[in-house]
């Protein structure tokens, strides 16, 4: 239950189906309870550097293919995630894109730590504090 939370984390396997219906269920529950409190979104599977396109399609501002296409969405996005992130299209939930881009979380894998020190000031800005 989200009754009395602030916050909710749920890990998952991103390919088991029933655990994304049980997120679906349980987001439409958080909402329910919560609407005077408000609720936000926080998926994995986007990563931060497209947080301006999500916002775009969650506005009604650009098309599901087009977003599709420049948010980098996972294979199954179709089938697990879009539920979500549509339910809170329709009612106005804020999604957060919450995952480093996976080409400094591979360069990182490869080189260390010490190699986001050639990234750019403005790439710094999406990656969390570290």
């Amino acid at each position: 239950s989200c009754e009395e939370a602030d916050v909710v984390l749920i890990g998952e396997c991103h390919d088991d189906a029933t655990a994304h219906r049980f997120e679906e269920e349980f987001l439409k529950q958080c909402f329910a309870q919560h609407k005077d409190r408000g609720v936000i979104l926080s998926l994995e599977m986007f990563e931060t550097d497209v947080q301006g396109v999500l916002d775009e399609y969650l506005a009604g501002a650009i098309r599901e293919r087009d977003f599709m296409a420049d948010s980098r969405a996972w294979t199954n996005y179709q089938s697990d995630y879009r539920p979500l992130v549509e339910f809170a299209r329709q009612n106005s939930i804020p999604v957060v894109a919450a995952n480093a881009p996976r080409r400094y979380v591979s360069r990182v894998g490869s080189a260390g730590r010490g190699i986001l020190s050639l990234l750019p000031p403005q790439a710094l800005q999406f990656l969390p504090p570290l």
